[in-house]
């Protein structure tokens, strides 16, 4: 009985508490519809828990946590990029680059880059205008 509490106990208070946060970019313009949504730690470096990314347009690309490059989200700056290669009757890929600041470290503003190679031309949106939200 003695043990059993013990593991109980262990197990109720012996776990440490972990604090996370979300993050999230709609961006609708130029023909191209981006959304993204993810889960942060609030610990050391703010590590991605979860992330997944939808774009539309001349590209019709999903993204998960795996296609994530760089992050950073450290202070006033939000920063990602994503990539992905497809292969299929043609090789293909994507690239899409946040860089974004905040003066209160919750909407972030700045500019978004997106590359698309659909096997035969590259298509390209620079410096768009964009906004993300942090929690």
């Amino acid at each position: 009985m003695k043990t059993g509490l013990m593991t109980l106990a262990l197990v109720l208070f012996g776990s440490q508490a972990h604090a996370t946060g979300g993050f999230w970019c709609d961006f609708k313009k130029h023909g191209y519809e981006l959304t993204i949504n993810g889960v942060t730690s609030r610990s050391f470096a703010n590590a991605i828990v979860s992330a997944e990314a939808q774009l539309k347009g001349p590209a019709a690309v999903s993204f998960d946590r795996s296609h994530i490059l760089q992050y950073w989200n450290e202070g006033d700056e939000f920063r990602a990029i994503l990539y992905k290669e497809e292969e299929g009757d043609s090789y293909k890929w994507t690239r899409v680059e946040l860089r974004t600041t905040s003066p209160d470290q919750c909407t972030f503003s700045g500019k978004l880059k997106i590359e698309h190679f659909d096997g035969t031309k590259v298509h390209s949106l620079k410096d768009a205008d964009v906004e993300c939200s942090l929690e």
